[in-house]
């Protein structure tokens, strides 16, 4: 078959509904050169012989005809479905199974507009969704297990997006993929950030009930275990730098306390990368994440500004948490009892106390270097 410059051949799996006559199809033969433009110069035969067709006009398939078309996804984004007696509706299949692409250009698509409604945390809680900037955190979602249902694709006129729906087409089979436009984009996205890529995922679980179970297992009994606790976090940039540097310091899980901040924040997710996928998660009270922590025989370190004993004082016991909490307001007085040691960050400037996030780095690594791992 004949193919116009810079065009490739790919696999499509055209379901036909309503008629599908020889005379039916053969009126669509004639009617291709007119909605796509640039095929228009291949002859009625080629195009015949591609949608499986004898030269009589007669069909020789059955409702789903498997046929090869010199289109890009491009061409499909003006015309996705076309009524000529019978509805196209283009999917791209792979080894792994088909995966539906649909294209969009308004930024007034009711897609558009329900994906742009999950940066409301009350949609988002109704729901049970969320909304991922960007394809790299996108995929450290799935790598840590989160089941993303939609993606918005930037299409660009270099189409580097056929990468992105042929990967993405191999690691989630029947995901839904949107080829959107620029207009389209910058209403999804959050302000002028070129992300290219937007996902839907559906929220995982936070229960502190099945926290054991979504546990990496150590490989020994011995080895020893860090867990991270957030007490009354409120900024959700300060929750994502601290599930940061809690994938990086490499902690069993992360414990948040009567949280604030909403763990899937928009914002919370940019600001970790993707690390609040890839750690471990539990929400509870801070009587429920103490009573959690005791069961276990996991020690209890408070970092406090007002604590007498320096950071690296004590000496870290194999499994330990550690709790750190709002930058307003510090610690609870749930967490001021006699099982939970206080400790602080010496200071020796004018203030007082230290970002969240950075102030949990140091404790961390501390906790890290006596445990021989850095």
């Amino acid at each position: 078959m004949c193919r116009p410059p810079g065009y490739q051949t790919t696999d499509l799996q055209v379901p036909f509904s309503g008629a599908t006559s020889g005379n039916c199809l053969r009126s669509t033969v004639g009617f291709f050169p007119d909605c796509f433009g640039r095929i228009r110069q291949m002859r009625p035969t080629e195009l015949t012989r591609g949608i499986g067709l004898r030269q009589d006009g007669t069909s020789c398939f059955g409702n789903d005809v498997q046929a090869r078309f010199c289109w890009q996804l491009r061409l499909l984004r003006d015309k996705p479905q076309v009524n000529w007696g019978f509805s196209l509706c283009p999917t791209i299949v792979g080894k792994s199974g088909s995966v539906t692409v649909e294209s969009i250009s308004s930024p007034s698509n009711q897609r558009i507009k329900a994906a742009n409604s999950l940066r409301d945390p009350r949609e988002r809680r109704d729901s049970g969704l969320m909304i991922i900037d960007g394809d790299s955190i996108a995929r450290h979602a799935h790598a840590g297990g989160i089941e993303c249902t939609e993606l918005f694709i930037l299409e660009t006129s270099e189409e580097s997006h056929r990468l992105l729906v042929s990967d993405w087409q191999a690691l989630v089979p029947g995901i839904r993929i949107n080829l959107i436009s620029k207009p389209a984009m910058a209403k999804l996205q959050y302000g002028d950030r070129d992300v290219g890529l937007i996902a839907v995922a559906r929220q995982p679980s936070l229960a502190l009930e099945t926290l054991d179970e979504r546990i990496v297992p150590t490989k020994k009994d011995t080895d020893t275990k860090c867990f991270l606790v957030l007490d009354r976090m409120e900024k959700p940039g300060n929750l994502g730098a601290v599930m940061r540097t809690a994938d990086a310091a490499g902690v069993s899980a992360v414990l948040l306390s009567d949280p604030v901040s909403e763990m899937w924040n928009p914002n919370a997710i940019r600001a970790s990368l993707g690390a609040l996928f890839r750690v471990p998660m539990a929400v509870g009270s801070a009587k429920q994440i103490q009573a959690w922590l005791t069961e276990r025989s996991i020690a209890i370190y408070a970092a406090r500004v007002d604590g007498t004993l320096s950071h690296t004082a004590p000496k870290y016991e194999k499994a330990v948490s550690i709790v750190v909490g709002s930058e307003s307001d510090g610690l609870g007085d749930n967490w001021v009892k006699p099982e939970v040691t206080a400790v602080c960050i010496p200071m020796h400037g004018a203030v007082d106390s230290l970002n969240a996030s950075v102030s949990t780095s140091i404790i961390l690594f501390e906790v890290l270097r006596q445990h021989g791992r850095v």
